[in-house]
């Protein structure tokens, strides 16, 4: 038994090595890319299909040949075993460091982009189980209860800097995970404006198209100041709660020739305003963190433990999971819609152009032709900027 207990350790081991070392040579590694960002640049016309694949958007825009199911496997382990420590012992080292590994292969995936949002609300009843560390035992004669969990400690028998860097991955996974979820929010509500915008609901009165201001990329900068007014009145709401900004919006049409009329007119505004207010309240729903309170009394516990780092990381994702409402506000405003075809096709020659260039800087050094090829990506930047001056 003594024996077996020993080697059980030195294989978790060597197993959380060799994750770490394929992870560096197969999943962070090119031809993938960073694709977890929000892009505040849509194309028009896919803006529903966008919002229908539940993937990022950058991942939809990339010309680059990527097989985007060949870690499914690896996926479906990661969850299947993480899913097993809701409550971590200081005293399983290997366990932890194995586990440790795992979070940090699933940080890499995600920052990449092979997660659908399908795949990812699966997995945040778990992640936020890890984080939650109220349970956590340093060794089998601690009841959890001791503090001992909160201070740094690293011995031949237990090690509680494992678990707090689990917790630091972990943080650092759902931080990824709140700019994912915002770029697949901010696609759901532009197609839910698309189908509005198509149904003529948002078109200017008394304006014709070609009168609608546009910006140099050639998007309707019209559509956006009308959903960011929608969108603001939602997050700004009055005290009472009885006039939402869309109801204040239809009733100000005006100009009714009779009561019932204007009566109609407003029992329409009404219905049509619950209806919207209902869509925007369920972007919310999309990869939400459940119970805020909940989520409050794990962040503030981390904010216990002698790992500055982590202490960090638990109150900068506090901040995030009371901004969101606002942050989804301020980027669409940001955005840009490009309807014009040229317009279309200039973004996506710039849009490669900078990811390869980007590629290329990020390496310690250039080798061969690679030289000559950065050369040629920044001299056809400065040709293409000359030319939109």
């Amino acid at each position: 038994g003594g024996e077996r207990r020993k080697k059980k350790p030195l294989g978790l081991a060597v197993a959380a090595r060799a994750t770490a070392i394929l992870r560096s040579l197969y999943v962070d590694a090119e031809p993938h890319q960073f694709m977890a960002r929000v892009k505040h640049v849509r194309i028009w016309e896919k803006v529903p299909e966008a919002a229908q694949a539940g993937a990022l958007s950058s991942r939809l825009t990339t010309k680059v040949d990527i097989s985007w199911d060949q870690f499914n496997p690896l996926k479906a382990f990661i969850a299947r075993h993480i899913g097993r420590y809701f409550k971590m012992d200081a005293a399983a080292y290997g366990e932890n460091r194995l586990v440790l590994e795992l979070l940090r292969t699933l940080h890499a995936l995600l920052k990449l982009g092979f997660y659908f949002s399908s795949e990812l609300a699966p997995l945040l009843p778990t992640l936020l189980g890890l984080l939650d560390g109220r349970d956590d035992t340093v060794g089998p004669q601690d009841k959890g209860s001791s503090g001992k969990r909160y201070r740094r400690k690293v011995t031949i028998h237990v090690d509680t800097v494992a678990i707090m860097d689990c917790k630091l991955e972990v943080c650092r996974i759902l931080q990824l995970l709140c700019d994912v979820r915002l770029d697949l929010r901010l696609s759901r509500l532009l197609a839910l404006y698309h189908d509005e915008f198509a149904a003529g609901l948002w078109e200017p009165s008394g304006e014709q198209p070609h009168e609608q201001p546009r910006d140099s990329l050639g998007g309707t900068r019209g559509k956006l100041q009308a959903i960011g007014a929608t969108m603001r009145a939602l997050v700004v709401r009055d005290d009472d709660g009885a006039g939402s900004g869309y109801a204040r919006l239809e009733e100000g049409e005006g100009g009714r020739s009779s009561l019932a009329e204007r009566t109609m007119a407003v029992i329409g505004a009404q219905d049509a305003a619950r209806s919207r207010e209902a869509a925007f309240k369920k972007l919310f729903e999309l990869l939400g963190f459940g119970a805020t309170e909940m989520l409050v009394g794990v962040l503030m516990d981390l904010t216990f433990y002698e790992h500055p780092q982590l202490v960090s990381a638990a109150l900068g994702l506090l901040v995030r999971q009371f901004e969101q409402r606002q942050k989804l506000l301020s980027t669409t405003l940001h955005s840009q819609l490009l309807v014009k075809p040229l317009m279309v096709s200039t973004y996506s020659t710039f849009d490669e152009l900078l990811r390869r260039l980007s590629q290329l800087a990020s390496r310690r050094k250039l080798y061969d032709d690679e030289l000559f090829e950065t050369a040629c990506l920044l001299g056809k930047l400065v040709a293409h900027c000359s030319e939109e001056s």
